[in-house]
């Protein structure tokens, strides 16, 4: 029996739990990390109110009625540095870009308009109160959620909590996600290869998809073989939080994975999918920890992990920067196929128009190493043309 996608993602989504383990960083090494709890303000930003510019802190109402207005200069204050000295009419402070406004003053004239002498200067501006000012908590304020539960740490949210002399902040840890493929014909590309082998482009192209995503990875791979698989997977499963397991899917002699994953007492949950390629695919559960099982093909593995395997390590890290992105888009040539089921495609996105290679089989690789999006065709679709609007899932 097929499952649909959206409803094999559902099934995702209601039974796995979200990461809970947590870590405490260094700010500075928390790029990139998901926030695990809310962060408040502790301070207001700016801490004081401070000029935005160069020039003079004034009173506003003392370049009223008709100019020139002329101030005499009575102190010079630095960003970092204040006055003890207050303002009264005519008088102002030489001030700098980013200082603490004096006592007194509600505005600050620019240093260009003005015309300087010793200890004095003059200017034709006329100023309103708070004009050329910055308040105290104009852009945060004490109290203020600056960074909520499940935010991605950029380096903008890192740079505000510096601004506020934050120094650590609690995150989600990285889960580790292990790729166990599986198989006697395939071997690792730093082996001595024999008739009969290949090797195993799967295994490295998820590995890296997993480096990609932000995410550990432990490496992997078993014999066609019950007991070498049962035994991969026991260990894998005590230091996983996922593990994707490729090839040995089907209904041939050597497709075991399902078998032995019956045999340890898995909870799996659906076993085929209704798309192409791919369609022979497992999610299952074992001792609270997800499995997917995909496909040995390499073009159904990749479109497996981005539709499946992306949800799960979505849902298990709490970063939703990792779930794929629907768009629509236009053809700019055609795919001249009908598509009896659901079918995933290979593209190349520009702008709003994507492109199809010429190579669509799911046993190619190579026509994908310049895609960067899945086209989505609906059952029973026709051939698509040049100029018609499809849907994609951007890579």
């Amino acid at each position: 029996m097929f499952v649909e996608l959206e409803r094999a993602i559902e099934i995702i989504d209601e039974n796995i739990k979200s990461g809970i383990k947590t870590e405490k960083l260094d700010i500075l090494d928390a790029l990139g990390r998901i926030s695990s709890t809310d962060i408040i303000a502790p301070v207001d930003v700016p801490l004081f109110d401070r000029s935005p510019l160069d020039g003079f802190a004034i009173r506003a109402e003392d370049t009223e009625g008709e100019g020139p207005f002329e101030f005499k200069v009575i102190d010079k204050i630095y960003a970092g540095h204040i006055t003890e000295k207050v303002i009264h009419k005519n008088e102002a402070i030489r001030i700098m870009t980013g200082a603490k406004m004096p006592e007194g003053s509600n505005t600050v004239v620019k240093l260009e308009d003005t015309i300087q002498s010793e200890n004095s200067f003059t200017t034709e501006i006329k100023l309103k109160a708070y004009q050329n000012y910055v308040y105290k908590g104009e852009d945060i304020k004490k109290g203020d959620a600056i960074i909520k539960k499940g935010d991605k740490l950029n380096a903008t949210r890192i740079g505000l909590l510096a601004g506020m002399g934050i120094r650590e902040i609690e995150v989600y840890e990285i889960p580790s996600i292990a790729i166990l493929s599986t198989g006697d014909e395939v071997v690792d590309y730093k082996s001595d290869i024999k008739e009969g082998q290949i090797y195993d482009s799967n295994h490295m192209t998820l590995l890296q998809r997993v480096r990609e995503l932000g995410m550990k990875y432990i490496p992997q791979r078993s014999k066609d073989d019950k007991k070498d698989i049962s035994g991969r997977i026991e260990e894998l499963i005590e230091d996983a939080d996922l593990i994707i397991t490729i090839g040995g899917v089907s209904v041939g002699d050597k497709d075991l994975v399902p078998k032995v994953l019956e045999e340890i007492g898995a909870d799996i949950f659906y076993r085929r999918v209704k798309l192409k390629p791919g369609s022979h695919l497992l999610f299952s559960i074992y001792k609270e920890k997800p499995i997917l099982s995909i496909s040995g093909n390499p073009f159904a593995a990749y479109v497996a992990f981005e539709l499946l395997g992306r949800e799960i390590i979505s849902k298990i890290s709490n970063d939703k920067s990792v779930k794929l992105i629907k768009a629509e888009a236009k053809a700019r040539n055609e795919f001249k196929k009908s598509s009896k089921i659901r079918r995933f495609v290979r593209a190349s996105l520009s702008g709003d128009e994507i492109s199809f290679p010429e190579k669509h089989q799911s046993g190619v690789l190579s026509s994908m190493a310049d895609c960067n999006c899945l086209v989505d065709i609906k059952e029973g679709s026709g051939p698509i043309r040049a100029g018609d609007k499809v849907n994609i899932f951007i890579l």
